[in-house]
């Protein structure tokens, strides 16, 4: 049986690992501080690449698999956003209805009693300061990941007429502006995930035998870490 070609080792390049070869990652502004690296610690024990290309194909995988991750909280994000400008459009639209019904009625009571049309003042109505409460908290509740609070506003919102399920679909069904760029994004990011997957898998059916990945161990291979 020919002997089986052995796996290369990083100490004959000076160095303990072949990750070292690799640049590091800087922090973005944006994200959770500190959670990129035990994502890619938990993926690299996962994929647990054994061989300087292994280890390259490994990080392209796991810069996709962030990037997905990343895409989708800021779409989720985006979503907050436009649920939030969306409802206090909504709002604005209830309050300035009864605002204005208000108006007419007052109007209309003043002409009746004989005043004249120059002598009318715009009075001080106290629904202009209720809505100007609600809106100012508006604001702070759209934004809170609190399931309680969140259920109260929508409570309210339906007693206004206004339904947040109909806001979202509108939200979701936008073909303009961010969100769509990261809904588009998200498919292309996940494509490519699956073809560098392809190539990984490939890399490691090619390995020496003694070197295949089993369910439970891996004999004499190197894990590739950090």
């Amino acid at each position: 049986m020919p002997k089986q070609p052995k796996l290369p080792d990083p100490a004959r390049f000076g160095i303990q690992s072949f990750a070292e070869l690799l640049s590091t990652r800087p922090a973005v502004l944006g994200e959770v501080a500190g959670s990129f690296d035990p994502f890619r610690e938990g993926l690299i024990a996962s994929l647990i690449p054994v061989t300087p290309y292994e280890c390259v194909v490994a990080e392209n995988l796991i810069a996709i698999e962030w990037e997905l991750v990343q895409r989708r909280r800021m779409y989720n994000a985006e979503m907050r956003e436009d649920l939030r400008f969306r409802i206090k459009r909504a709002v604005e639209a209830h309050y300035k209805v009864i605002h204005d019904a208000a108006l007419d009625a007052d109007w209309r009571a003043f002409i009746d009693a004989g005043g004249y049309k120059n002598d009318w003042q715009e009075p001080h109505l106290p629904n202009k300061d209720v809505a100007d409460a609600f809106k100012r908290t508006l604001d702070d509740r759209c934004m809170t990941n609190d399931p309680v609070a969140l259920t109260e506003l929508e409570a309210d919102l339906a007693a206004m007429g206004i339904f947040t399920v109909t806001l979202m679909s509108a939200a979701y069904a936008s073909t303009s502006g961010t969100l769509a760029k990261h809904d588009a994004k998200i498919p292309e990011l996940e494509r490519r995930r699956r073809e560098v997957r392809r190539d990984y898998d490939a890399l490691q059916s090619a390995r020496p035998l003694e070197h295949l990945r089993a369910d439970h161990d891996i004999p004499d291979a190197e894990v590739i870490s950090p």
